[in-house]
Parts: C-alpha cells; sequence; structure tokens
C-alpha cells in the first residue's frame, strides 16, 4: 500500500482543506509507469562567494562585473572571483548609502551617504571626499546620465549637476529647480533617457538638449502628481519605474511607470 505523505502544497486558511507545506523541497512528476508518482527534490543551496566582516552592509554595487559593497565606515571592492579589498573610508558608520558611476577616464564611482559625497577612481584605484565646496553635502540619492553625475540639493526643489565626467568638481552654476509643483526635491532617478525629479507629492521629467545654460531641460506636459515617500525607496527595472509613491493627500502605495503614467500594484 502506498502511504501519500507527499502531496501538492496548498495552504489555505481553513485547516480543514489543507496543512501541508513543503520546506526547501520541490515535487517533480515521475515517469508514468513508475511506482511513485512523485520525486521530492531538495531545494539546491547557495554556495559562499564572498564573506566580508562588518558590522552591517549599507550598500551594495556592481560594475563592469566587480562588486561594490559599503560595511559600516568601509568601501570594499570584491572581485569576479570573490576576493575582497578595503579601498577607502566613509565618515559615517550607519545608513542607507547610494552609489552611480560613469565611464570617464577609466571609470569613477560616486557615493552619498545623507552627509557627504565619496568619489572612487577604478583606474587609479583612488577613494577621496568630495571636497569641493560647490558639492552639496548632504544628498541622500546620487544618479548618473551623459556624463554627469546628479544629486538633489537637500531641503529644497534644487539638483545639481556636477562637471563633465568628473565626480569630484562641482559648480553653484549647474543648479536646477523641479518646477511642476513646489514641494521637496526627493531623488533624482535616471531611467530610459530621462531624469526623473521625484519631489514629495509629484514628479517631472528632464532630457539632455545640450543647453549652454544648464544642459538639461524639463519635458512639458511630462509631470504626474504622484511623489517619491524616500529617497532610497525607488528602483529601476528595464525601462520601467516601480517606487513607493505618495500623494498631496497622502497614502502610500507602490506604483509602475506605464511609460509616463503611474499604475498601482501594490
Amino acid at each position: 500500500m502506498i502511504i501519500p505523505l507527499l502531496g501538492a502544497p496548498n495552504k489555505t486558511r481553513h485547516r480543514s482543506q489543507s496543512i501541508r507545506d513543503l520546506i526547501n523541497y520541490y515535487l517533480v512528476d515521475n515517469r508514468a509507469d513508475d511506482e511513485y508518482p512523485m520525486i521530492a527534490y531538495p531545494t539546491p543551496g547557495a554556495v559562499l562567494f564572498s564573506s566580508i566582516a562588518g558590522s552591517s552592509v549599507r550598500g551594495c554595487y556592481e560594475w563592469r562585473g566587480v562588486g561594490y559593497a559599503v560595511i559600516g565606515s568601509t568601501f570594499y571592492e570584491v572581485s569576479s572571483t570573490g576576493v575582497t579589498t578595503s579601498r577607502g573610508t566613509l565618515s559615517t558608520t550607519s545608513g542607507r548609502v547610494e552609489f552611480a558611476s560613469l565611464e570617464g577616464t577609466g571609470g569613477e564611482i560616486v557615493i552619498v551617504d545623507g552627509t557627504a559625497g565619496y568619489s572612487y577612481l577604478v583606474a587609479t584605484q583612488n577613494f577621496a571626499t568630495i571636497t569641493d565646496a560647490d558639492f552639496p553635502n548632504g544628498a541622500p540619492y546620487v544618479t548618473a546620465f551623459d556624463e554627469r553625475f546628479i544629486v538633489a540639493v537637500p531641503n529644497s526643489s534644487n539638483w545639481q549637476i556636477s562637471a563633465v565626467a568628473d565626480g569630484r568638481t562641482w559648480a553653484a552654476a549647474d543648479v536646477a529647480s523641479k518646477r511642476s509643483r513646489d514641494d521637496l526635491l526627493v531623488a533624482p532617478v535616471y531611467n530610459n533617457l530621462y531624469i526623473w525629479l521625484f519631489g514629495e507629492e509629484s514628479a517631472e521629467a528632464w532630457v539632455n538638449t545640450g543647453n549652454a545654460d544648464f544642459t538639461f531641460e524639463r519635458q512639458p506636459g511630462l509631470a504626474i502628481s504622484f511623489g517619491l515617500v524616500t529617497s532610497h525607496g525607488v528602483v529601476v527595472a528595464g525601462n520601467q519605474l516601480y517606487w513607493i509613491g505618495s500623494t498631496a493627500k497622502g497614502s502610500a502605495l507602490i506604483y509602475q511607470s506605464n511609460g509616463f503614467q503611474p499604475m498601482v500594484i501594490s
């Protein structure tokens, strides 16, 4: 006699229906002429790739097949074989960090932690705090597009761009303002040839037109009345944006961009 100890998992709210739950196993149909109709295989485990001691992982980034991470106050490089090397030290020890990169001359990665900005020159392995007096210290988010690093100026509707292919050089004149609504700017996000400026209650799109005064210009009509709850609450996947949004009336929901229209998916 065959006792059916295993069956397809089918947990429901009612115990009378089923309380089966497979933990780390999955069922595969067996051959039709076999004695047992299914086989339970264990889920393949993970293989340790690299290990770094530290209090907390504050952010991870990948660029050209090399991994980077900030753990505690240390900026690490992780090679394709899992070898870790300390490349620099931040002035903070906790809180989320954000990364952006440009090809430039040998490649550059800029990191912001909400207090200061940092630059890592990949070719020379040089790590340094951004000391330019015109850099807006306190920026919580950084992105990059068309050879410019881009950050939000804290506690304002403004955003600022770096010098061409140089995250260590900034100018006070290279600043523009979010215009569709006067809410505070939360994060500038690059996606599909546009810079999306997410405020607390609204967002608008800008493109690089090569304007002599400020290289980016706002696109008329590309504005939405759905903002961003937190600078770390937006993800770019493919050509779409996903973010935790809010409106002037509140209500945090998860949105997905559908062209230039937000779609609630939460």
